[in-house]
């Protein structure tokens, strides 16, 4: 299973200039809760902007595994370094893979992914990144909203 996950606005902006352009402590709290040893996929520019979000000592050991795309990093102790999608795709084809942050890893993983976890952030912006379109390709199987009566959240599943 293959299940992506991202925060994005009311106009599917989700990054900016490597930064999440909304503050939402429980945007961070439900991705912690979903990632906690969990299988991660991330971009090369996700990876390297997480210290922006989190110490390095304190996001890492959240996941049970995190994989880099990249062509360009080399030798980092607690990541596994991956140059394509199929790469990825072939060494954890039993496993479940989490795919998080970055528009260009979501276009790489969105024909694989069975599953699209979203958190709705009720702002529209205006900024460089935006989530893919998926809609045609994938349903919406419940939505409820989290903690706040303004952030919700969304399990879009790929129809058959």
């Amino acid at each position: 299973m293959i299940t992506i996950i991202s925060a994005i606005s009311q106009n599917k902006v989700i990054w900016f200039d490597n930064k999440i352009p909304w503050k939402s402590s429980e945007d961070i709290e439900k991705f912690r809760e979903i990632i906690t040893w969990k299988i991660v996929v991330m971009w090369r520019k996700t990876f390297e902007s997480l210290k922006n979000y989190f110490p390095e000592n304190n996001w890492h050991p959240l996941a049970l595994k995190n994989i880099v795309l990249s062509t360009t990093l080399q030798n980092i102790p607690w990541i596994e370094i991956y140059k394509t999608p199929k790469d990825i795709l072939e060494k954890y084809k039993n496993n479940d893979l989490f795919i998080i942050w970055w528009s260009q890893i979501y276009k790489e993983f969105l024909s694989f992914s069975d599953e699209i976890d979203l958190t709705i952030i009720p702002w529209n912006y205006d900024w460089d990144s935006f989530f893919p379109d998926f809609e045609n390709d994938f349903r919406l199987v419940w939505e409820t909203k989290w903690k706040s009566k303004n952030i919700v959240f969304q399990k879009w599943v790929r129809n058959q």
